[in-house]
C-alpha cells in the first residue's frame, strides 16, 4: 500500500487488512484496554491500549505498514490519527474492529492478562465501588 501524504490516515476493511499483514512486513496494533485484548484479538496484534498511543510510538517501526484495530473503529481512528501527526506515514484504520475481524472468521486468540493489569483492574474496581457508596 503506497504512502500517504495526508494527515489523515487510510481506512480498509479487515480482509484487506488480515491480506497485508500476512507477509509479516506489517505491523497490527489492538488500541482496545487490556482486558478487551485478553478476550480476543486478532492473532499477531500488539496491545498498545489508546491511553497510550502517543507514549508508546516509539515502539513501532516508521518503515512498515501500521494497520491500528480495536473493537469497531473509533478508537483505532483517534489513534491512527494520532500516529499520522507524529510522523507515521503508513497508517492504516481497519474499519469494523475486531467485531467485523471475528465476524469474517478472521483468526482470533485470547489470552490472560497479567498480574500487574489484573491488578489495575481489581484497584479501580474497587474505586469504583467505594464513590457508588
Amino acid at each position: 500500500m503506497p504512502a500517504n501524504n495526508s494527515k489523515q490516515p487510510l481506512d480498509t476493511d479487515v480482509i484487506s487488512a488480515s491480506k497485508a499483514l500476512e507477509g509479516g512486513n506489517a505491523v497490527l496494533v489492538d488500541v482496545r484496554s487490556p482486558g478487551e485484548y485478553a478476550g480476543g484479538h486478532a492473532v499477531g496484534a500488539i496491545s498498545m491500549p489508546l491511553d497510550h498511543v502517543t507514549t508508546r510510538a516509539a515502539e513501532l517501526p516508521k518503515d512498515r505498514p501500521v494497520y491500528v484495530i480495536c473493537q469497531s473503529g473509533g478508537r483505532s481512528q483517534q489513534a491512527a490519527t494520532a500516529l499520522r501527526s507524529m510522523g507515521y506515514e503508513n497508517v492504516t484504520n481497519v474499519t469494523g474492529g475486531t467485531s467485523a475481524w471475528k465476524a469474517a472468521g478472521l483468526p482470533t486468540q485470547r489470552e490472560s492478562a497479567t498480574e500487574a493489569e489484573m491488578d489495575c483492574c481489581f484497584i479501580v474496581s474497587a474505586i469504583k465501588k467505594l464513590f457508588r457508596k
